[in-house]
């Protein structure tokens, strides 16, 4: 049975888990999405399901980051190659003609020791695994730059934009998708931010890097709620600009047994997305589909 939240208004979980699903079907891909997750939850995988991106409806939108945005991605990713593990961070930029633009960038590897103990000290309920990315530290950190960032294009009569990222370690065989967690993420973190803000007062994407190169950009477009990719991404440098590679990555349609084993005794969160998966299945009548 899919959790369901005891607040009035408040989104639980397992509704998060399946609106992010519904959020990405068009009508057309419907079959698609569905034996994606399928695959994936017959092979057991639980919460580490991953998305396929080709999937994915593309935006019309074009994000461009300025060349400082670039190295600086350049640099997470590196650093992920060498440890494996996940970085966080966050894109300041403003709306221009339905494009993003970016030209600030703060990240978690330029959070010292003493705010991190400062943090779980005082929070000690939102610390995650060493291997995870921590978007609730880095929210706490960089509180007031967002605050300024928002106030500051207001004012200059600009849309401010913000933008959550991580990066993703190539250690399994769907490292350049987004997974469904990432998807699920998306909403809460976007209200993480926008609780402190007005209604409308800026818009929200978010970014994946993973090993390969990519800048992987997920917008949603709350007019038809739906989550699209952005496919043109550029870096603009003092002179030029350079086409950025974007969803380059092609997903394996074959499950490895080695890396996609049923654990014996499942996590609450695996039973969790085991749960929302079959649900969504149900309810988009898989049964009656040509498999």
């Amino acid at each position: 049975m899919i959790n369901k939240s005891s607040v009035p208004g408040v989104l639980s979980k397992g509704d998060r888990i399946v609106s992010a699903v519904e959020s990405l079907m068009t009508g057309d891909n419907n079959q698609q999405i569905l034996e994606n997750l399928k695959m994936y939850h017959d092979a057991g995988r639980g919460s580490r399901i991953a998305i396929f991106h080709e999937n994915i409806e593309e935006s019309e939108k074009k994000m461009a980051v300025s060349a400082l945005v670039y190295n600086k991605m350049k640099d997470l990713v590196e650093k992920t190659a060498e440890t494996k593990k996940e970085h966080s961070f966050i894109v300041f930029g403003w709306v221009q003609d339905d494009n993003y633009l970016f030209n600030g960038i703060g990240s978690d590897v330029e959070i010292g020791d003493d705010f991190k103990k400062y943090f779980y000290d005082k929070n000690p309920d939102l610390k995650t695994g060493d291997s995870a990315a921590d978007f609730n530290l880095l929210l706490g950190y960089y509180r007031q730059a967002i605050d300024s960032h928002i106030d500051r294009m207001k004012a200059s009569g600009a849309k401010p934009l913000i933008s959550l990222g991580h990066t993703h370690p190539n250690v399994s065989e769907a490292y350049g998708d987004y997974s469904l967690p990432d998807l699920v993420g998306f909403s809460s973190q976007e209200e993480a931010i926008r609780g402190r803000r007005d209604e409308g007062e800026f818009e929200y994407c978010h970014i994946v890097l993973p090993e390969d190169g990519d800048v992987d950009c997920m917008a949603f477009d709350k007019d038809r709620n739906r989550f699209e990719k952005i496919t043109k991404v550029i870096s603009v440098g003092q002179s030029e600009e350079e086409e950025l590679p974007a969803y380059t990555f092609k997903s394996s349609k074959s499950l490895s047994a080695a890396s996609y084993v049923k654990e014996r005794n499942e996590s609450e969160e695996d039973e969790l997305y085991d749960s929302c998966v079959e649900e969504v299945i149900r309810r988009h009548q898989w049964d009656n589909m040509e498999k």
